[in-house]
Protein backbone atom coordinates (compact mmCIF):
# COMPACT_ATOMS: atom_id res chain seq x y z
CA UNK A 1 0.00 0.00 0.00
CA UNK A 2 3.03 2.32 0.02
CA UNK A 3 2.66 2.98 -3.69
CA UNK A 4 0.11 2.54 -6.42
CA UNK A 5 2.92 2.95 -8.97
CA UNK A 6 4.45 -0.40 -9.91
CA UNK A 7 7.84 1.14 -10.74
CA UNK A 8 8.09 3.02 -7.44
CA UNK A 9 7.03 -0.08 -5.49
CA UNK A 10 9.70 -2.09 -7.29
CA UNK A 11 12.33 0.56 -6.57
CA UNK A 12 11.27 0.71 -2.94
CA UNK A 13 11.72 -3.03 -2.44
CA UNK A 14 14.51 -3.92 -4.90
CA UNK A 15 16.69 -0.82 -4.55
CA UNK A 16 16.03 0.60 -1.09
CA UNK A 17 14.75 -2.22 1.14
CA UNK A 18 17.38 -4.68 -0.12
CA UNK A 19 20.01 -2.14 0.87
CA UNK A 20 18.55 -1.86 4.38
CA UNK A 21 18.82 -5.61 4.77
CA UNK A 22 22.29 -5.64 3.18
CA UNK A 23 23.39 -3.02 5.68
CA UNK A 24 22.43 -5.22 8.60
CA UNK A 25 22.83 -8.79 7.39
CA UNK A 26 24.25 -9.11 3.87
CA UNK A 27 25.39 -12.53 2.64
CA UNK A 28 22.42 -13.07 0.28
CA UNK A 29 19.72 -12.24 2.80
CA UNK A 30 18.46 -9.15 0.87
CA UNK A 31 17.61 -11.25 -2.17
CA UNK A 32 16.19 -14.11 -0.12
CA UNK A 33 13.82 -11.73 1.67
CA UNK A 34 12.93 -9.14 -0.98
CA UNK A 35 12.52 -11.28 -4.12
CA UNK A 36 9.61 -13.21 -2.54
CA UNK A 37 8.08 -9.91 -1.39
CA UNK A 38 8.16 -8.67 -4.97
CA UNK A 39 6.66 -11.91 -6.25
CA UNK A 40 3.88 -11.60 -3.67
CA UNK A 41 3.29 -8.04 -4.91
CA UNK A 42 2.75 -9.37 -8.45
CA UNK A 43 6.19 -9.04 -10.05
CA UNK A 44 7.47 -11.78 -12.36
CA UNK A 45 9.88 -14.09 -10.48
CA UNK A 46 12.75 -13.39 -12.91
CA UNK A 47 12.22 -9.63 -12.58
CA UNK A 48 12.05 -9.98 -8.79
CA UNK A 49 15.26 -12.01 -8.60
CA UNK A 50 17.20 -9.86 -11.08
CA UNK A 51 16.12 -6.51 -9.64
CA UNK A 52 16.93 -7.51 -6.06
CA UNK A 53 20.29 -8.98 -7.08
CA UNK A 54 21.21 -5.70 -8.78
CA UNK A 55 19.37 -3.35 -6.42
CA UNK A 56 21.45 -3.80 -3.29
CA UNK A 57 24.84 -3.68 -5.04
CA UNK A 58 25.44 -0.01 -4.15
CA UNK A 59 25.33 -0.78 -0.43
CA UNK A 60 27.74 -3.71 -0.24
CA UNK A 61 30.93 -1.85 0.75
CA UNK A 62 29.30 -0.38 3.85
CA UNK A 63 26.89 -3.32 4.22
CA UNK A 64 27.00 -6.23 6.65
CA UNK A 65 27.54 -3.67 9.40
CA UNK A 66 30.55 -2.29 7.56
CA UNK A 67 32.58 -5.51 7.56
CA UNK A 68 34.07 -4.89 4.09
CA UNK A 69 34.84 -1.27 4.94
CA UNK A 70 36.40 -2.30 8.26
CA UNK A 71 38.61 -4.82 6.46
CA UNK A 72 39.59 -2.15 3.95
CA UNK A 73 40.64 0.25 6.73
CA UNK A 74 42.70 -2.48 8.41
CA UNK A 75 44.45 -3.56 5.23
CA UNK A 76 45.22 -0.02 4.01
CA UNK A 77 45.94 1.47 7.44
CA UNK A 78 43.99 4.56 6.37
CA UNK A 79 41.89 6.25 9.05
CA UNK A 80 38.17 5.39 8.74
CA UNK A 81 37.26 9.09 8.51
CA UNK A 82 39.62 9.67 5.57
CA UNK A 83 38.80 6.45 3.77
CA UNK A 84 35.07 6.87 4.47
CA UNK A 85 35.12 10.32 2.92
CA UNK A 86 36.63 9.16 -0.37
CA UNK A 87 34.91 5.80 -0.63
CA UNK A 88 31.56 7.31 0.30
CA UNK A 89 32.02 10.12 -2.22
CA UNK A 90 32.66 7.69 -5.07
CA UNK A 91 29.35 5.92 -4.43
CA UNK A 92 27.07 8.69 -5.73
CA UNK A 93 27.24 7.59 -9.36
CA UNK A 94 26.97 3.82 -8.71
CA UNK A 95 24.00 4.38 -6.39
CA UNK A 96 22.09 6.31 -9.05
CA UNK A 97 23.11 3.87 -11.80
CA UNK A 98 21.88 0.98 -9.68
CA UNK A 99 18.47 2.64 -9.36
CA UNK A 100 18.33 3.20 -13.11
CA UNK A 101 19.30 -0.43 -13.72
CA UNK A 102 16.52 -1.63 -11.42
CA UNK A 103 14.03 0.60 -13.25
CA UNK A 104 15.19 -0.92 -16.53
CA UNK A 105 14.78 -4.46 -15.21
CA UNK A 106 11.26 -3.66 -13.98
CA UNK A 107 9.87 -1.67 -16.92
CA UNK A 108 12.57 -1.38 -19.59
CA UNK A 109 13.62 1.96 -21.04
CA UNK A 110 10.13 3.31 -20.41
CA UNK A 111 10.71 2.76 -16.68
CA UNK A 112 14.06 4.53 -16.83
CA UNK A 113 12.47 7.54 -18.55
CA UNK A 114 9.43 7.51 -16.25
CA UNK A 115 11.44 7.31 -13.02
CA UNK A 116 14.56 9.22 -14.06
CA UNK A 117 14.07 12.38 -11.97
CA UNK A 118 12.85 10.49 -8.90
CA UNK A 119 15.71 7.99 -9.17
CA UNK A 120 18.26 10.81 -9.40
CA UNK A 121 16.70 12.48 -6.34
CA UNK A 122 16.50 9.31 -4.24
CA UNK A 123 19.96 8.15 -5.34
CA UNK A 124 21.48 11.51 -4.47
CA UNK A 125 19.88 11.45 -1.02
CA UNK A 126 20.90 7.84 -0.30
CA UNK A 127 24.47 8.34 -1.45
CA UNK A 128 24.68 11.72 0.26
CA UNK A 129 23.57 10.33 3.61
CA UNK A 130 25.89 7.34 3.21
CA UNK A 131 28.80 9.68 2.41
CA UNK A 132 28.09 12.01 5.35
CA UNK A 133 27.97 9.10 7.77
CA UNK A 134 31.02 7.34 6.27
CA UNK A 135 33.16 10.46 6.48
CA UNK A 136 32.60 10.54 10.25
CA UNK A 137 34.26 7.11 10.43
CA UNK A 138 30.97 5.31 11.12
CA UNK A 139 31.09 2.97 8.13
CA UNK A 140 29.20 0.30 10.06
CA UNK A 141 25.96 2.31 9.79
CA UNK A 142 26.58 4.35 6.62
CA UNK A 143 24.70 1.97 4.35
CA UNK A 144 21.90 1.50 6.86
CA UNK A 145 21.21 5.21 7.27
CA UNK A 146 21.58 5.89 3.54
CA UNK A 147 19.17 3.13 2.57
CA UNK A 148 16.65 4.04 5.28
CA UNK A 149 16.62 7.59 3.92
CA UNK A 150 15.84 6.08 0.52
CA UNK A 151 12.98 3.98 1.88
CA UNK A 152 11.49 7.05 3.55
CA UNK A 153 11.88 9.27 0.51
CA UNK A 154 10.47 6.73 -1.96
CA UNK A 155 7.51 6.15 0.36
CA UNK A 156 7.01 9.90 0.62
CA UNK A 157 7.12 10.67 -3.12
CA UNK A 158 5.25 7.57 -4.33
CA UNK A 159 1.71 8.04 -5.59
CA UNK A 160 -1.04 6.24 -3.68
CA UNK A 161 -4.58 5.49 -4.74
CA UNK A 162 -7.10 7.20 -2.55
CA UNK A 163 -9.25 4.70 -0.70
CA UNK A 164 -12.95 5.01 -1.51
CA UNK A 165 -15.18 6.22 1.27
CA UNK A 166 -17.17 3.50 3.00
CA UNK A 167 -20.87 3.14 2.24
CA UNK A 168 -21.76 4.54 5.67
CA UNK A 169 -19.71 7.67 5.08
CA UNK A 170 -21.17 8.11 1.61
CA UNK A 171 -24.73 7.81 2.93
CA UNK A 172 -24.15 10.13 5.88
CA UNK A 173 -22.53 12.76 3.73
CA UNK A 174 -24.88 12.65 0.85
Amino acid sequence: SLSSDRLMLGLLVAWCLTAVIQAVAGYGVPVAVCAPLMIAAGFDPIVAAASTLVGHAWSITFGSMGSSFYTLTLSTKIAPETLGHWVGLTFAVPTILTGLAVAHIIEGWAGVRKGFVRIILVGAVMSGVQWMVARTGSGQVASLLGSLSGVGLVALISPRDKKPASAAQATAGG
